[in-house]
């Protein structure tokens, strides 16, 4: 099976939070969708978010009909990367940092992840070890010391890992009760708005 990369900029230096919404509900109907969705800033006149999603295709022909539909539904400009070849919709001038973004996630060294396999068995308290073995996770790491398999994670209903150096890294924080918790949160609180 054949694995198709699309880096999707919507355009109009969006927040992460929005480019999530509208490349999620684009994506709700699809038969199978995507298996991986990540966000990426974007370098631009006015700096924003992007997407890149990940499609199992054994056809160039199925991979393009995938990229029609997801340009389709969300404009912008998108690059499909399907082996050596690139298929370019939109606007041709944003289509580097499209490519350049697609090619990230593919290599494991850039993107967000919000959709990834085994996601939704991360619920609640789990080990290390099982946080590995039942999704596509490949490491769990804590900022500045090291996660033992056996730590457990109380996930919370929310896992945001991220590309790094060839693999899908969960970062993580220490919590009450001797637990860790994902670095990122499903609400954080805005530190300097005066709302917490």
């Amino acid at each position: 099976m054949t694995h198709v990369w699309a880096g999707v900029d919507i355009g109009g230096g969006r927040e992460a939070v929005e480019v999530e919404h509208r490349v999620l509900t684009a994506l709700e109907s699809w038969d199978g969708g995507p298996d991986h969705v990540a966000t990426h800033v974007i370098a631009r006149a006015i700096p924003g978010a992007a997407a890149t999603v990940r499609f199992a295709s054994a056809t160039p022909k199925a991979a393009a009909g995938y990229a029609a539909g997801l340009y389709g539904a969300l404009g912008g400009t998108l690059v499909m990367l399907h082996q050596d070849d690139a298929l370019v919709l939109g606007d041709p001038d944003a289509a580097p940092e499209c490519a350049r973004i697609a090619a990230g996630s593919r290599a494991g060294v850039s993107g967000r992840c919000l959709r990834f396999p085994g996601q939704d068995h991360l619920v609640g308290v789990l080990s290390v070890r099982a946080i590995i073995s039942s999704s596509a996770i490949d490491q769990v790491r804590g900022s500045g010391w090291p996660v033992q398999t056996d730590d457990l994670v109380d996930t919370r209903g929310f896992v945001r890992p991220v590309f790094e150096y060839g693999s899908l890294v969960l970062r993580v924080g220490p919590a009450a009760g001797g637990l860790l918790v994902p670095n990122e949160t499903a609400e954080p609180h805005e530190c300097c708005s005066g709302r917490h």
